[in-house]
């Protein structure tokens, strides 16, 4: 388009007012001689008086000169001021253009070059664009999905209806931000952190926008990080022979359970267990029997507690269970029934022998009249003096502490 680079100069005025001046002038001119052709009087500046004065019509042809001049400078200023409009409203367009321009470019080099994958749909769920970090991330073209719905495309059956969920949220109008699974174009699966927001235009949602994160990696460390802990902490509470709560574990729970036995004003039971033959398992069938021996007590001891019963090994062939009961005859019927069972539960040594498990088992109980100053530390020194009373009243014994 081309630009007025300046206003009209005065002395091109000058010169249209001229010509509109001469041009108006003949108009008086041919006038006047008329009237002196036809009544055959010569063109004299006498006889051209006279008609003017004689013929005041004239007079209106006489001023036709001064209006067309009037009427050009008028007809001139306007024109120039609608060439000078014209060029600022030019160069304002100009200007916007250019600043729309550019920042329609600075857009589009943001959204190509920013290193999230950016896909954006219309309402239709249809895929509008997408950016190079998308194309990357899922294996696919461009101009190979322009205008194919994203959900089809990037979901297997199973995750397609949770995929559809999340679009339809964002389409309504509301942002989302969540993970899922997502198929890539060789059919392998990924996990992707989505974040997802309505494209509004005029108060009008005319599509979304979504941006992805391919988490895979960082999920499958976390995983890994997370069985390890429950490893460790598996293996920092735990007794690796026997699977059972180790003497820290047991000891923490023994504390925590007495507590709590002071507070709701309930008894608790310690009971110590010592495996009487050990020793001779150990000399007579190799030490593999007697952790044989040990696990076999172990499991025993934990299958015929309870499910909030506790039981944990204390040291060596000692193992120590946290339980409540009522009344004091439960209290030795519980632990003579799991006494009974480790007899029952004959350990193998060989293909044609098996051999009794015989234990002894001190008991110590807290009741609420013994008071708040009684410690797990005190209770369990109980138990131990009763299994030391057990064991000197001969093997496979039960004995309950007491004061007396």
């Amino acid at each position: 388009m081309d630009r007025i680079k300046e206003p009209i100069k005065f002395g091109r005025i000058l010169l249209y007012l001229t010509v509109s001046f001469l041009l108006g002038a003949l108009f008086p001119i041919l006038a006047t001689i008329a009237p002196l052709l036809k009544f055959g009087l010569a063109l004299t500046v006498d006889n051209f008086i006279r008609i003017q004065v004689e013929t005041p019509v004239l007079w209106i042809f006489d001023l036709i000169p001064v209006f067309a001049a009037y009427l050009a400078g008028a007809v001139i200023r306007r024109q120039n001021q609608l060439r000078i409009l014209a060029h600022r409203l030019t160069e304002e367009i100009e200007e916007s253009t250019s600043e729309m321009s550019l920042q329609r470019n600075y857009f589009e080099s943001l959204y190509e070059n920013i290193p999230a994958p950016v896909v954006t749909l219309n309402r239709d769920q249809q895929i509008q664009t997408c950016n190079p970090a998308f194309e990357e991330l899922f294996g696919y073209k461009k101009e190979d999905i322009l205008n194919k719905k994203l959900d089809l495309l990037i979901t297997d059956e199973k995750n397609y209806k949770e995929a559809q969920k999340i679009t339809w949220k964002i389409l309504g109008g509301r942002s989302v931000e969540t993970q899922g699974i997502r198929k890539k174009k060789d059919r392998s699966l990924i996990e992707v952190d989505i974040k997802g927001v309505p494209i509004i235009i005029d108060g009008q949602k005319v599509g979304s926008l979504a941006i992805y994160n391919d988490v895979t990696e960082k999920n499958k460390l976390e995983r890994e990080l997370k069985d390890s802990m429950k490893t460790l902490e598996v293996m920092a509470t735990r007794d690796s022979l026997t699977d059972l709560l180790n003497r820290r574990a047991i000891n923490e729970y023994a504390e925590s359970e007495l507590e709590r036995a002071k507070r709701e004003k309930t008894n608790i039971c310690y009971a110590l267990i010592d495996m009487d033959n050990l020793k001779e398992v150990n000399d007579h069938f190799g030490h593999l029997i007697g952790d044989e021996a040990l696990k076999t007590i172990g499991s025993t001891i934990k299958n015929s507690c309870r499910i909030y019963d506790k039981v944990g090994r204390w040291g060596g062939d000692e193992f120590l269970v946290i339980f409540s009961q009522k009344k004091q005859k439960d209290w030795i019927n519980f632990s003579e029934r799991i006494k009974n069972e480790i007899n029952n539960n004959l350990l193998i040594v060989s293909q044609s022998r098996k051999i009794k498990i015989d234990v002894c088992m001190g008991v110590a109980c807290y009741l609420p009249m013994d008071g708040e100053k009684i410690t797990a530390e005190e209770l369990l020194h109980r138990a131990d003096k009763a299994l030391y009373k057990a064991k000197q009243s001969g093997r496979n014994q039960v004995c309950l502490y007491s004061e007396n």
